[in-house]
């Protein structure tokens, strides 16, 4: 028993032992870092005045420092502020410069020290130092590469506008643009990827760079044989297309011969940047998309390459983003286009991705599925997509989307189905379509609203349709919106009006009678007769339709002549 309790004593003050040592341990730790920050911060004021040697080595010290994490946020706050006031005043050294920027780049991992950065002071700080690199004689080109790369890492950690701005007003556009016309690939590369990545958060930037030399440069820099480079160069061109900036006789035969084989490489980049600039040169010229689908036979490669086998993985998910651009982009071209994607296997392979993508790459499905609808000459590609059951696949993930665009082309596709064939407004009703538009009229967002009211206006050419329309409640709704101040908004209602006041055979039915009374109850002859003083005459004109329409009803007759009189 004695030797129990002796060693249960031994025990305790071992572990006593080994607690008051781990204190002295942590206090000791906590005084050590406590001195050790101290010291640094302390050290920074007078780093100019250190030998260059001595410089280089603490930036470095502090760079592994920073990287092994040693310091928090606030700590690590007041040293970078420390460093980053020296910038300026080693412009001319390069190899010292070089140190600090790489101590900026890592100290962007710290919220606060982005912050810092974004200052304009600042901004005009790194904007100077690049300029001042990139004027040498002879170019450091790591200093430089570091130096463009903190704006570029700048811009996808804010992911605004903000940095773009600044960086606009300090003149940084004119240096990149002067760096893509040097000679140097690396410098080319770093600037074109730079800007690259600002277009996607402010198109603004392309408008300060696009100088005719810069844009017969880049035009130029497509030739470079190199994947990595060329894809960067068409992102960058996709950009300048798009805001306008190139005509299609701008294109060299050269160029389109290298895009079109960027398409089939195996870098998954390079094919979508490739398609994409070709997507917005359809967007431009028709006679170029038809050759695009005819000659270059890009219809197949899109097939193949972009929208067959989809995995779900990110990389799939890219292709068949870019290959929906291209079936958009043609078949908004041209109507030519539109017979050939019939012909194709386009169409089934749309329709099957409408099932398989989400969010962006969705949108970019249905948007390129809304286009192959739209026809003025026939309705066949809509008889096909009816057919593999195109509305099923909309209406039966639409509630899983939020994004206006999407809700807007799917308002689209149902009302060109209707206008195509007077049996598919009866299978939009039996399938839900119709109860999706009566609900998208009630949309707070105006692009959904107009193109709902757009597609529920052929829809109501079917009397079932009005029945459905009436019964939940949804005249009041399509009355309420003559009172819109979005033209479209108010064609699309006129036009619902419109097409439930027709009828067919002599005399009216007992339906349409009591149809037109709820219209009248709701107030709708008022309403119409102040749309003919409207300064649209396409709007004026459909409302003196309607109105003829509904004057075969004694109310409306009647209600038209009080006005008439009252006035």
């Amino acid at each position: 028993m004695e030797k129990e309790n002796t060693e249960k004593s031994n025990g305790k003050s071992k572990l006593k032992i080994f607690v008051i040592g781990g204190i002295i341990v942590g206090i000791g730790s906590y005084l050590a870092y406590k001195y050790f920050k101290k010291s640094n911060i302390d050290s920074i004021p007078i780093i100019k005045e250190l030998e260059k040697e001595a410089q280089i080595e603490f930036i470095e010290n502090l760079n592994k420092q920073m990287n092994d994490e040693k310091l928090n946020e606030t700590d690590q706050f007041e040293i970078f502020e420390a460093v980053f006031n020296q910038i300026p005043t080693l412009k001319n050294e390069a190899s010292i410069l070089d140190k600090f920027l790489d101590f900026s780049l890592i100290s962007l991992k710290f919220k606060k020290n982005v912050n810092y950065m974004l200052q304009n002071d600042n901004i005009e700080i790194l904007i100077k130092t690049l300029k001042t690199l990139s004027e040498q004689e002879k170019k450091e080109i790591s200093t430089i590469k570091k130096n463009i790369e903190i704006f570029q890492n700048l811009t996808k950690l804010k992911k605004n506008t903000e940095i773009i701005e600044k960086f606009i007003e300090f003149k940084g556009t004119e240096i990149l643009s002067n760096l893509i016309e040097d000679d140097n690939k690396e410098l080319q590369f770093a600037s074109i990827q730079c800007i690259s990545w600002m277009a996607e958060y402010n198109p603004r930037i392309i408008h300060e760079i696009s100088t005719k030399s810069f844009l017969k440069r880049l035009l130029n820099l497509i030739q470079v044989d190199d994947i990595e480079f060329q894809s960067w160069v068409c992102s960058l061109l996709n950009d300048c297309i798009m805001q306008n900036k190139y005509t299609i006789e701008d294109i060299t035969e050269d160029t389109v011969r290298i895009l079109v084989s960027l398409t089939q490489n195996k870098d998954i980049k390079a094919k979508c940047d490739s398609l994409l600039v070709l997507s917005s040169l359809s967007l431009i010229n028709e006679d170029f998309s038809v050759r695009l689908c005819k000659n270059e036979n890009l219809l197949s490669v899109v097939e193949k390459h972009f929208l067959a086998n989809n995995d779900g993985s990110p990389e799939a998910q890219k292709l068949v983003f870019s290959g929906a651009s291209f079936i958009y982009a043609v078949a908004m071209a041209s109507d030519e286009n539109k017979i050939l994607i019939r012909d194709s296997q386009v169409i089934p392979l749309l329709l099957e991705n409408l099932d398989k993508t989400k969010s962006k790459v969705y949108r970019e499905v249905i948007h390129a599925t809304k286009a192959c609808t739209i026809s003025s000459r026939n309705t066949k590609n809509v008889d096909i997509m009816i057919e593999l059951g195109m509305l099923e696949k909309i209406l039966s993930r639409i509630d899983e989307f939020t994004d206006p665009d999407v809700l807007a082309d799917a308002a689209v596709i149902i009302g060109n189905c209707a206008y195509a064939d007077e049996n598919y407004r009866e299978k939009i009703r039996e399938v839900g379509g119709l109860d999706l538009l009566l609900q998208f009229i009630r949309s707070e967002q105006e692009k959904v609203k107009s193109n709902a009211i757009c597609a529920l206006s052929n829809c109501a050419m079917n009397e079932q349709n009005q029945k459905q329309i009436k019964k939940t409640d949804s005249l009041s709704i399509v009355v309420e919106l003559l009172e819109s101040q979005n033209v479209f908004v108010l064609i699309g209602a006129v036009i619902t009006i419109r097409n439930i006041a027709r009828f067919s055979g002599e005399k009216p039915s007992q339906f349409w009678m009591s149809t037109v009374d709820d219209l009248v109850n709701l107030g709708v002859v008022p309403k119409l007769l102040a749309l003919l003083n409207s300064e649209d005459q396409s709007l004026q004109q459909i409302v003196s339709e309607t109105l003829i329409y509904l004057s075969n009803h004694p109310r409306v007759d009647q209600e038209i002549r009080n006005i008439a009189q009252y006035k």
